[in-house]
């Protein structure tokens, strides 16, 4: 998981994961605040956009996070900045101003 926003780097995710957690939160419940808000929004959001799954880019230097067993049916959690071939400015979210 990470931004599609240009311009938006993948660390503003952690920072909000931080921002939203307890201060002595691990990295193993930031990891699990982000997969659950992604989940939220899945379940709960419109869809905007569908994209053909070979298009999905993550760059070099990403973040995985083992969660120890199964979290949302998921066992890790990987994060990273993303692009998606043929994805114009307009078909992604603004450049948030702050979390």
């Amino acid at each position: 998981m990470g931004p599609l926003t240009p311009g938006v780097d993948v660390s503003w995710l952690w920072q909000l994961a931080a921002h939203m957690n307890r201060e002595a939160a691990t990295e193993g419940e930031k990891a699990r605040w982000i997969l659950l808000q992604a989940h939220r929004a899945f379940v709960c959001g419109d869809l905007l956009a569908r994209w053909d799954e070979t298009g999905w880019k993550l760059e070099p230097g990403g973040r995985r996070i083992d969660f120890g067993g199964a979290w949302c049916n998921r066992y890790e959690l990987w994060t990273g900045n993303l692009t998606i071939e043929g994805a114009t400015p307009d078909m992604v979210a603004p450049k948030p101003t702050r979390y």
